[in-house]
């Protein structure tokens, strides 16, 4: 299979003498990785090849490894699968995101990259990351800590009933506790309960109007309702913000994709979806739903170019597409 062309564990064994050597410093790591060239001659062809032969996520693993080794020989293939032709949109515009982050691309102007069958000059906004631990803090006092582990320790367990139990126990202690609102939410959503998610959802908002996850969860609520305008509204404040925990960005940038394809963007839908995967390029429903769109948009070119190949008074032409006899 194109994903097993290097399998992960055998490449972490592998670029292991060269992770310890970068630990000591640069000229280590860089020696490591010319050591390491050497003695596995097939490793740089088959990284090459996955770039462009392997699944999504395969294809970014290669991405990361190339970039990591640091070498001109290795940024060239990256930078070659980057600003050519072949290959997902949304791996590309990863390696291109990539190269940049390192320094190996021009900042002072655009990337000029194939997308959507054309080029285009794109400057992507530069996310940061924030630490997941330091994220995951909170500063409950220890009976409310107490309380929220074990709801989230059902919850994750798919025990919905009893994590419901305990996170209104907990709401019960801190009246104020935002995150036990979302959970309920998001329990009271998976249950199709969407009267009592909205108003979890709201609750979390107006206990914690930074957080991005109520927004998000609420902006998404407004939009399956069809109330654009509030949507939009609520997702506003983040397109300032440079800094997200991966969870926070993904629920951003796939919310706005949803508010740009409600309101007939399809383009901007796809770019949005393109960037999530730039940052998180193993974000299935995001990959999910951009294939989704890009079929829609193969389908919709292809009816244009049938009506305008039509003569008048002439019965439809079947065009050709590959797959079909």
């Amino acid at each position: 299979a194109p994903g097993e062309i290097l399998p992960a564990p055998l490449m972490n064994r592998a670029l292991e003498p060269f992770i310890r050597a970068r630990q000591e410093s640069k000229e280590a790591g860089v020696a490591a990785a010319r050591d390491l060239l050497a003695r596995a001659p097939t490793l740089l062809p088959a990284l090459e090849a996955m770039l462009w032969l392997a699944d999504e996520v395969s294809a970014s693993r290669a991405v990361d490894t190339l970039i990591e080794l640091g070498l001109p020989e290795t940024f060239d293939p990256v930078r070659t699968f980057a600003f050519g032709r072949l290959g997902p949109d949304d791996i590309r515009l990863y390696a291109a995101l990539r190269l940049r982050e390192a320094g190996q691309v021009s900042t002072s102007r655009g990337l000029l990259l194939w997308l959507d069958g054309r080029y285009e000059e794109v400057n992507p906004p530069r996310y940061e990351f924030t630490g997941t631990e330091e994220a995951a803090e909170h500063p409950y006092p220890p009976a409310v800590r107490k309380q929220m582990e074990k709801a989230l320790e059902r919850h994750e367990d798919g025990d919905l009933e009893g994590a419901a139990r305990l996170y209104r126990q907990a709401l019960v202690l801190d009246p104020t506790l935002a995150d036990a609102e979302q959970h309920l939410g998001v329990i009271a959503l998976m249950q199709d309960d969407r009267e009592a998610a909205e108003r979890h959802f709201a609750r979390a908002f107006e206990l914690d109007p930074e957080s991005v996850l109520a927004r998000c969860t609420l902006a998404s609520l407004r939009l399956g309702q069809r109330r654009l305008a509030e949507a939009r509204d609520l997702l506003v404040p983040l397109a300032s913000r440079d800094t997200f925990e991966p969870g926070e960005l993904a629920s951003y940038l796939f919310t706005t994709a949803e508010l740009a394809e409600a309101e007939g963007d399809s383009a901007r839908a796809r770019r949005q979806l393109r960037l999530l995967l730039a940052y998180l390029p193993d974000h299935v429903p995001a990959r999910l739903r951009l294939r989704e769109l890009e079929r829609a948009e193969a389908e919709r070119q292809q009816a244009a170019t049938q009506r305008a190949v039509q003569l008048p008074g002439q019965a439809p032409t079947k065009l050709w597409t590959a797959g079909q006899p």
